[in-house]
């Protein structure tokens, strides 16, 4: 007991290490897309954020420089002067920043969104067969990295813009704070954690049925686009397919929604028990702030800054805790770090044999079984020859194997066991881009190009 009790104990740990990895990489990428605009939205989301305790500060000292110029009877003017001009530079401040913000965020985005994409593809053109994409998990997590790629990077960039300026004011404030008494921060920072914790795990576990329901997600597209586009309109006519596609995608679509839904209502209970503890813990603080004051500890100024202090911190502490946009950000990103490292399993020859100009003992098939990734038998210990200048043609009932085969030959797949040679050289040993060069293939479900013919050609 004691030692699952101890791996119990380490996974929020773990989990938290997880997440600060996510956020290094993720700053690493934001940094590599465009390292300017990056160090320019930090400093303006800092300036942001320094200003909530600048203002506090000064509001503070205004009212103990009024409180002694009406007890003790001194000129405050000089004094006033240089606080009301704080005041109004901090304001300004606020003000000014947040539209050269939304510039910087905006271009940010842009460049973020295409950087992603660009890697998405480039790491895809890496897979030289189809293994990976005829793999039902590896494809539902490439389409879901795909369709979000154009929103995910402007919630890391909003998530990542209000957690600094968040960050800012809360450690700036907790500062303030302190001046009180240490343990307030202290106390606050403590009943707050865990919101931002439990809220981070629950998108984890969102992400991860959104990954599980990702073929319904496409069955409800699937769905929509048979009654909704040019493309199947005749045939969904002429054999009245309507109701049946209707109720095809109304199950997806409720199986879909009620796992949805039941994430909703985990966040909701725990946001409110969190939020209750947090309550209970700002009462007690405010309680002791005015016996304090009271007793003639604190002045009024010291009691106006808890109590803006604290509406500053409790905001800022939601920011963070409550920002889904962020934790689906960084969620999403883990996921894609998770694909940008995951290796081609096909073999590659580090030193391939040149295709021959000429082929003189043509291409031999020696023992060649092959099965599918999710174990589906399509050719078993098949062996033939097919010598230089012959034509022949596969002849066979569907699901015989011939496109299978033809998949091993241009090695979209390689065998499960067995050899193929061509000239005596096995095919894995040859230059896969000089072989797929010497062939061509026409599949059954050939893709269409959305380009001009110049292109196609």
């Amino acid at each position: 007991m004691a030692k699952i009790q101890q791996v119990k104990l380490m996974l929020p740990i773990q989990q938290i290490q997880r997440f600060l990895q996510v956020f290094g990489k993720s700053i690493a990428l934001l940094w590599s897309a465009l390292p300017i605009l990056t160090v320019l939205l930090i400093i303006c989301q800092l300036l942001q954020g320094l200003a909530p305790a600048v203002s506090v500060w000064i509001v503070k000292q205004v009212v103990d420089t009024i409180s002694a110029a009406l007890t003790q009877k001194v000129d405050v003017s000089t004094n006033m002067t240089f606080l009301l001009t704080g005041w109004i530079a901090a304001l300004m401040l606020e003000s000014l920043l947040p539209p050269w913000v939304t510039v910087i965020q905006g271009n940010l985005n842009e460049r973020l969104m295409g950087h992603i994409n660009l890697k998405l593809m480039q790491k895809a053109n890496t897979f030289e067969d189809l293994q990976a994409f005829e793999d039902t998990l590896f494809y539902d997590r490439l389409q879901i990295l795909r369709s979000e790629a154009n929103q995910k990077p402007l919630y890391l960039l909003t998530g990542l813009g209000y957690l600094g300026k968040q960050l800012a004011t809360m450690l700036t404030i907790a500062g303030l704070l302190s001046s009180l008494g240490w343990w307030i921060p202290t106390l606050l920072f403590a009943v707050s954690l865990p919101q931002a914790y439990v809220s981070f795990r629950l998108e984890e576990t969102a992400w991860q049925v959104a990954e599980g329901k990702s073929q319904q997600i496409r069955r409800m597209e699937y769905f929509s686009s048979v009654l909704l586009t040019d493309t199947y309109a005749k045939e969904v006519r002429l054999f009245g397919l309507g109701k049946f596609i209707v109720n095809r995608y109304q199950r997806a679509f409720t199986d879909w929604h009620q796992a949805q839904s039941n994430i909703r209502f985990r966040q909701a209970r725990w946001s409110m028990l969190s939020a209750s503890i947090s309550a209970i813990a700002n009462a007690g603080i405010f309680y002791w702030v005015v016996q304090q004051a009271l007793q003639g500890y604190l002045s009024a100024g010291s009691v106006l800054l808890y109590i803006q202090s604290l509406a500053y911190f409790e905001e800022s502490i939601a920011e963070i805790a409550y920002s889904p946009i962020l934790f689906e950000a960084l969620v999403y990103m883990r996921s894609l770090f998770e694909f940008l490292v995951r290796q081609p399993t096909l073999y590659i020859n580090p030193s391939p044999v040149t295709v021959p100009l000429n082929f003189t003992s043509g291409i031999e098939f020696k023992n060649v079984s092959f099965n599918y990734p999710d174990g589906r038998l399509a050719l078993s210990n098949i062996s033939f020859t097919i010598h230089s200048g012959e034509t022949i043609a596969l002849v066979g009932e569907n699901g015989a194997g011939k496109t299978s085969l033809i998949k091993l030959l241009t090695r979209l797949y390689d065998p499960t066991s067995g050899s193929i040679f061509v000239d005596n050289t096995n095919l894995q040993d040859l230059d896969i881009t000089e072989w797929r060069q010497r062939i061509s293939v026409v599949f059954q479900d050939f893709g269409k190009y959305s380009l001009t013919i110049i292109y196609i050609i």
